[in-house]
């Protein structure tokens, strides 16, 4: 293949400029795309993960139903009593074997009077729905090998259960009068 080489004159100068300038723009404009792209996958990172928080939100607000609140605080407040500690004791993250067993029973008898998910339950105990489910397998697993401590988990939860129903006919008293 020959290529004829034309004298440059203005026009050919011009139309050469012109052609230059053209690729440097569309060279320029790839970037602009790149950039454009990588800019609009870090959008959808963000609403990606401003929808999970969202959902996550939702979830909490779903949680802190105050009647199921309420029911989860009386089980704790029963529990601490018994074993003689305070609430900030129980919800601490301290691994003391009473406060573990004290902590494991009153997550056991929420979640046997509530209905509550783990999750729900967790929150109001500050632990993860992992541990509550540990928590209720330990509890089960005690209660059929000791009966001793079977009869004080019921004795409890029957506690729990009676101070629930005075409550609540207690709020419907105030309602009704």
């Amino acid at each position: 293949m020959d290529a004829k080489l034309r004298p440059l004159n203005l026009t050919n100068a011009q139309a050469v400029f012109d052609n230059r300038k053209r690729v440097r723009d569309s060279l320029e404009n790839a970037g602009s795309i790149v950039e454009m792209k990588n800019k609009i996958k870090q959008l959808e990172a963000k609403i990606t993960a401003l929808s999970a928080e969202n959902l996550a939100l939702k979830q909490r607000i779903n949680i802190l139903a105050p009647e199921s609140s309420l029911h989860v605080a009386i089980v704790q407040d029963v529990v601490c009593k018994h074993f003689g500690m305070s609430l900030e004791e129980l919800l601490a993250k301290r691994r003391k074997q009473k406060i573990i067993r004290a902590r494991h029973t009153a997550i056991y008898i929420s979640k046997k009077l509530t209905g509550l998910s783990l999750v729900a339950i967790g929150f109001r105990f500050r632990q993860d729905h992992s541990n509550v489910l540990y928590a209720d397998r330990m509890v089960e697993k005690k209660i059929n090998t000791d009966p001793q401590f079977a009869e004080m988990v019921e004795n409890l939860t029957e506690q729990a259960q009676s101070a629930i129903w005075s409550k609540e006919l207690s709020n419907l008293a105030i309602t009704a009068g």
